[in-house]
């Protein structure tokens, strides 16, 4: 027969008097058993399990604590980050290879020019910048091939870089802007050239040869560690002069549930588009239609 003894303090036990207050267990004598059967569990709210789960709380993070969620930009695919659209521009917050890839046109020859600025400027190792002739792309730093043409976010260089799942560094440029300010950007493509001209020179900061150019592919925004802002994305390929825009896709049109696809009312709100997907489709709620004229 074991026996365990506590002593138990006055100022423990909250009162004026001074005595010593002994407990005593008797491990060998029991009166009932635990059931197997019990058992425990601790629930963690992450990602939501409780709140807009279990507890259908609309608000995330009375505290405001949760960043804002990300929103589908029409025409683009997102790989990282939180890309925030308003019309001619885009900005994202600092991610290590946040990626934006247009869905149209592929590109192999031709001209894609942007402006950039640092919201938050940084040392020389974080960067902002286009990629192109881009192919698989996903989510993941190095996660795509493409030639990617970044600003340093300190504004002391340029530097033209080829990923193939992984990064190689091609030429690097040194220069000397004020991140904070808009920087215009020209890149242009021939073959395995590839010219990168900076606001608005006639002679390229950067001319490369590559003797394996890579094949054509889209065009897309990237950065690294770096919070940016991206306006006037243009791009001239094939003849094709295209000045990209930057939309949210709304969560649903009204009046027309949709079945896979981004469907976007153009401006004028008499018509719809939809990015490419296989059995895209938007059907109307109202009215029944048996005979009659579509």
């Amino acid at each position: 027969m074991k026996y365990y003894s506590f002593i138990t303090s006055a100022a423990l036990l909250g009162v004026a008097h001074s005595f010593a207050a002994e407990i005593s267990v008797d491990a060998a004598n029991f009166k009932n058993a635990c059931s197997p059967l019990l058992y425990g569990a601790c629930i963690e709210d992450v990602n939501h399990e409780i709140y807009g789960g279990l507890y259908d709380q609309r608000l995330y993070g009375e505290s405001f604590e949760e960043p804002a969620k990300a929103v589908a930009i029409f025409g683009w695919s997102a790989y990282d980050g939180i890309w925030r659209p308003a019309g001619v521009s885009v900005a994202v917050n600092p991610v290590a290879g946040a990626k934006l890839v247009r869905d149209q046109p592929q590109f192999a020859d031709g001209e894609v020019e942007f402006d950039l600025r640092f919201t938050s400027p940084g040392p020389a190792s974080n960067n902002a910048g286009a990629i192109v002739r881009v192919q698989n792309a996903g989510v993941g730093a190095d996660a795509f091939n493409g030639y990617e043409i970044s600003l340093a976010a300190d504004g002391s260089g340029i530097v033209l870089g080829r990923h193939q799942q992984n990064f190689a560094l091609l030429k690097s440029a040194a220069v000397a802007v004020d991140v904070s300010q808009w920087q215009h950007l020209r890149v242009v493509l021939t073959g395995g050239r590839v010219q990168v001209y900076l606001n608005g020179g006639t002679t390229a900061v950067i001319d490369y040869v590559d003797a394996n150019p890579l094949p054509a592919g889209s065009m897309g925004l990237r950065t690294w560690n770096s919070a940016a802002e991206f306006r006037n994305f243009k791009s001239v390929a094939g003849g094709q002069d295209v000045t990209a825009n930057f939309q949210a896709v709304p969560a649903s049109i009204t009046g027309w549930p949709a079945f896979g696809g981004a469907w976007q009312p153009n401006d004028s709100s008499s018509g719809v588009a939809v990015t490419a997907n296989q059995g895209a489709k938007i059907v109307q709620d109202q009215p029944q239609i048996s005979d009659g004229a579509v």
